[in-house]
């Protein structure tokens, strides 16, 4: 995470992602397609270093169960679930189908790792799977090892479900966020005009140079606060906790929202504010109580990923397009849409204008 190789990745992609959204020449659309496809797109080269044209079936029926799957993981039959597994292991529910999808996806992935089995050149490793399958190689005969078949799975698995949702619909809630605000996406026009400008693509290094535009992406993932609950932890010794005290064993839920909203950390919690994170000099300062990958050992271990594409994906855009909403932008409360998004989705349409040169 975080090296050149996988920057190239997320470039490429997002040049398709420009070229998709060029293709529109101006005229009304939804970008959640497309921006799905372009964060799979960057998995699936990191994971099985493919990537698939937007017509492939089996592609596309990835991309519908993956939806399905992460659309259930947000709804409070999920919450529930998480929370007394043992209970609702015994009733009806969404949970089923969820656990049907969740072997197709499986099943792709398997087939993925069987071809990886016979093309897997030792001195040339293309992706995760070959890098997996090679230490998997040093490590035969060891009576305890990680790197078993199972795992191989379930971190693709991973990937592929929390890392292709969520980065995606940060990217559509931001660029709803920019339609709404012209001047504050005319402020990262002006940034990446001065920084980048036109004849190369923006890179991670010019997040140094691009204070408000970085600024912006920080507090965004802040506000739309998209995975209010951590995932589920276990506390490894007795602990105490604010005059309590937590048996070893016991299931903790973090309650992510619980920082980003918090008054004593932020100087207004609940608006959209760019300010947040940046200096009386408008230089960048980093938050600690910004953690919407969570904290510690356990954090998402696809945040350097995600904070590429974000980045990446966006300033590519705007590097060549101005947003722009078919309603009134002053008719959009982006409180109550976030509460929607989060809770069920959300659909809108906007323009992307060329930018003159």
């Amino acid at each position: 995470m975080g090296k050149k190789p996988l920057e190239q990745r997320v470039q490429e992609e997002a040049w398709h992602l420009a070229q998709a959204v060029a293709d529109k020449q101006g005229r009304p659309f939804n970008p959640v397609l497309d921006l799905t496809r372009a964060v799979a797109n960057v998995i699936c080269s990191v994971v099985i270093g493919t990537r698939f044209s937007s017509d492939n079936e089996e592609f596309q029926e990835l991309l519908r169960l993956i939806m399905s799957n992460m659309c259930y993981f947000r709804s409070l039959q999920a919450q529930l679930y998480n929370t007394f597994p043992g209970i609702m292991h015994f009733l009806p529910g969404q949970h089923w189908r969820i656990f049907r999808e969740y072997k197709h996806i499986k099943n792709f992935i398997q087939a993925q790792v069987a071809s990886h089995q016979r093309s897997l050149d030792p001195s040339a490793p293309r992706d995760l799977i070959d890098c997996f399958l090679l230490q998997q190689a040093t490590e035969q005969g060891k009576e305890q090892t990680e790197f078993e078949d199972e795992n191989l799975t379930a971190l693709a698995n991973s990937l592929f479900i929390v890392g292709m949702e969520t980065t995606s619909n940060t990217v559509y809630f931001a660029l709803l966020v920019l339609s709404k605000f012209p001047d504050m996406q005319a402020q990262v026009h002006g940034e990446l005009d001065r920084v980048v400008g036109r004849a190369r693509p923006p890179a991670l290094e010019d997040r140094l140079q691009l204070p408000y535009t970085n600024a912006m992406l920080h507090d965004l993932q802040r506000y739309l606060d998209l995975v209010p609950m951590s995932l589920p932890h276990a506390t490894t010794c007795p602990t105490s906790f604010r005059g309590y005290l937590i048996p070893q064993g016991t299931t903790i839920i973090p309650l992510l929202v619980s920082v980003h909203f918090d008054p004593a950390s932020w100087e207004t919690p609940e608006d959209f504010n760019p300010g947040h994170f940046l200096d009386e000099n408008g230089a960048f300062r980093k938050r600690d109580t910004a953690m919407p990958f969570s904290a510690g050992k356990r954090v998402c271990p696809g945040e350097g990923l995600a904070k590429a594409e974000i980045f990446l994906f966006i300033t590519t855009l705007l590097q060549s397009f101005t947003l722009e909403l078919l309603t009134d932008p002053r008719a959009i409360d982006l409180a109550s849409l976030r509460r929607v998004f989060r809770g069920q989705g959300l659909t809108y349409k906007l323009r992307a204008i060329p930018r003159p040169a």
